[in-house]
């Protein structure tokens, strides 16, 4: 039972299996911090891809009364969204978003044209652009920014 005796190698083991131990509790405390922040990534990511992809522009807005609009948009590319909003600018810079949303059948098709009629509005518009929403891989509506393309909106 000479082994027993030399306690200098018993040691060293457990002075390793120590160091292992710290190095995981290290790993475990970096990780607990860094997860949360990278949860819900993916579906962001995802969601800027098909905001990006898509190509939603109006092509004409005709002002019909002193409340209502008719306006003609195209979906020139990307996938459809599950919405699309209306973005009226007045002749200040002010910016009001329509209570209409364009949902199934009014959502025009890649390259297609559709109108959308008697838009109401509230106050002056000058101009309108498009906000199209997007069904993230979260289930959640999640709204692209407006389309760079503005149009005069005419009497």
């Amino acid at each position: 039972m000479k082994y027993l005796d030399n306690k200098k190698g018993l040691s060293d083991v457990i002075a390793t299996v120590l160091i292992i131990l710290l190095a995981l509790a290290a790993v475990v405390i970096v990780w607990s911090f860094v997860s949360p922040s990278l949860r819900g990534t993916g579906s962001q990511i995802n969601v800027q891809t098909k905001c990006l992809a898509m190509e939603l522009k109006p092509t004409n807005c005709k002002i019909t009364s002193s409340s209502e609009v008719n306006v003609t948009y195209q979906l020139a590319g990307g996938d459809k969204p599950n919405k699309i909003k209306f973005l009226f600018e007045g002749a200040s810079g002010t910016t009001d978003m329509s209570s209409t949303e364009l949902i199934g059948s009014d959502i025009p098709d890649s390259l297609e044209t559709k109108t959308k009629a008697n838009i109401a509005y509230t106050g002056t518009i000058s101009k309108v652009s498009l906000v199209a929403v997007v069904l993230g891989d979260d289930g959640k509506e999640y709204n692209c920014n407006p389309s760079p393309v503005k149009i005069d909106c005419t009497a």
